[in-house]
């Protein structure tokens, strides 16, 4: 998840493990009517991905289901946000450990040792946990 709350587009390049050829973008923005609204984020309306989001006329959601943006090719790797948005991003052909099982998950140690380095260090400070 990626989100930019500057009024201008960000640029990011996603590093540290191989993306695959696509990615699934799900980025919601801020939509503001032509001349009207400039409220950025804090306005009324949210777009996902670039299709205006409405209601129906109870206030629940349309039963459409929501299909990402699919891009592929070399450029997976470069996310663009437009300005006052957020988006979440899929790659389904990641290579990434801790989803392929290949891996530990954020865990470097066990954590009976971690709970006993974090008592120590609360002690010391006169904490306790």
């Amino acid at each position: 998840m990626l989100i930019n709350v500057l009024a201008i587009e960000v640029q990011t390049r996603v590093s540290g493990f191989t993306v695959g050829t696509s990615r699934e973008d799900y980025v919601f923005t801020a939509h503001i009517p032509s001349g009207s609204y400039p409220d950025g984020i804090y306005g009324y309306w949210a777009s996902l991905n670039g299709n205006l989001l409405n209601v129906t006329a109870t206030g629940a959601l349309p039963a459409n289901p929501i299909t990402p943006a699919v891009k592929s090719g070399a450029s997976v790797n470069v996310i663009t946000l437009p300005a006052y948005s957020y988006g979440f991003f899929v790659y389904p052909n990641a290579n990434v450990a801790a989803c392929t099982g290949t891996g530990r998950f954020l865990e470097t140690e066990p954590y009976s040792k971690t709970r006993q380095r974090l008592v120590s260090r609360l002690t010391t400070t006169g904490a306790s946990l």
